[in-house]
């Protein structure tokens, strides 16, 4: 396992993480396998010699839509990178990059037109360390936006408003000595930093997601570690709950494997699902889903795709009976994406497109109705991670223009 610093500090859509998370085999018997892209050619971006990936995406409507990322524009330095739908086509818009090394967005989210946020890292080449990235759409541009830094590192991986002046990022922070959860909160005037509890006994903590439903009731997903009292190495999932005061952690799900949970999303107080995915053999993960229904967490059975590795990314909530969730799935050398859909009743694979022959990779989801919802992720074809984007319709998911 990687030191603290580095596992937490590395960009979630490098092109080393696209590539391990790369898998796939034979389609299982009675299962849908992805289907394939119309025809498997690079992307608008590839004519660049440069890398790219998007991280995350969040729709306003079927006609307005920004999805966050990054490329890179010499090796192992990066840029933001920032993309619009028009409900035509996909077009870039310029964004801050702060640092001179690296400038990554991870999480995205639109309150209005004129109000969107995107939170991420930034570095200085003279840096040993990234810190905590926010920036800002206010209707005409991008612009970054101070916030608190606080220890030697901190990174920020999603973020989620309930309105224009309430609005909630996570991620984590180091101090030298520990790795601990990340909470920041706009209040429409400024970014501050609050108090994250510490699970017990933990070596490592970090959130990966957030959803605010309302005010007085936020949700944040992620992990930590511990070591158990007979000398062994736990990894659980941990699920923190703002309720309008202060941050608690609240009981959910840990199965004996090691768990992550990555993304949270819900439409009400009663109706949250959260997803990530877990060991369950020596190479082997699946994929891994909790659901509150406004009393406790309960684990969500979910459909098995082809190949022994598994991983859901992200999830959007449209209604109790309307619930998208993205990742991955495959074997070591080959990925396919995964779309499963929630029915009100049960969990199902969906097919969806492949933009490359071998490893494809899908990071955020976002649902603005039950016809406009979109996926993003990455592809690698010719040694090249390219940008991926994925649209439901309402009938099928086909590869975004």
């Amino acid at each position: 396992m990687a030191s603290s610093a580095a596992r937490c500090f590395v960009g979630l859509l490098s092109v080393s993480v696209v590539v391990s998370l790369g898998m796939s085999a034979p389609a299982d018997a009675g299962q849908p396998a992805s289907v394939t892209g119309p025809s498997l050619l690079p992307g608008p971006d590839a004519s660049s010699t440069s890398q790219h990936g998007l991280s995350d995406v969040s729709a306003l409507s079927v006609t307005d839509a920004w999805a966050v990322g990054y490329h890179t524009i010499a090796p192992l330095t990066y840029e933001t990178w920032v993309t619009r739908w028009n409900g035509r086509s996909w077009r870039h818009v310029a964004s801050p990059n702060p640092g001179n090394k690296t400038n990554r967005l991870f999480g995205v989210d639109a309150v209005s037109s004129s109000d969107v946020w995107a939170v991420g890292a930034t570095q200085n080449a003279t840096d040993k360390y990234q810190q905590a990235l926010i920036e800002h759409w206010d209707g005409t541009a991008w612009t970054h936006v101070p916030s608190p830094q606080p220890g030697r590192a901190s990174s920020l991986t999603s973020v989620s408003a309930s309105s224009a002046d309430d609005v909630w990022a996570v991620g984590t922070i180091y101090d030298g000595s520990y790795n601990g959860a990340l909470i920041e909160h706009w209040d429409g005037t400024t970014w501050t930093t609050v108090d994250s509890p510490k699970p017990p006994g933990s070596s490592l903590a970090d959130l990966s997601g957030v959803t605010a439903v309302s005010t007085g009731n936020v949700w944040a997903v992620g992990t930590y570690d511990y070591t158990t009292i007979t000398g062994g190495f736990r990894r659980d999932p941990i699920i923190e709950h703002w309720n309008g005061t202060r941050w608690s952690i609240v009981d959910s799900p840990a199965p004996l494997d090691t768990t992550y949970l990555f993304a949270v999303s819900g439409d009400s107080a009663k109706d949250i699902w959260a997803v990530g995915t877990m060991n369950s053999g020596s190479l082997d993960t699946a994929t891994f889903i909790e659901h509150w229904d406004g009393t406790s967490w309960t684990r969500v059975s979910s459909p098995r795709a082809a190949g022994n590795r598994h991983s859901l990314r992200s999830v959007s909530v449209v209604s109790p009976d309307d619930v998208w969730a993205v990742g991955t799935h495959g074997a070591a050398r080959q990925s396919h994406t995964l779309t499963e859909h929630w029915d009100g009743t049960s969990w199902s694979i969906v097919a969806s497109p492949d933009q490359a022959l071998r490893k494809n990779y899908l990071g955020g989801v976002s649902a603005a109705s039950s016809t406009a919802v979109f996926a993003v992720g990455a592809y690698i074809i010719r040694r090249k991670s390219r940008n991926l984007i994925e649209h439901w319709d309402g009938t099928s998911w086909r590869i975004s223009p």
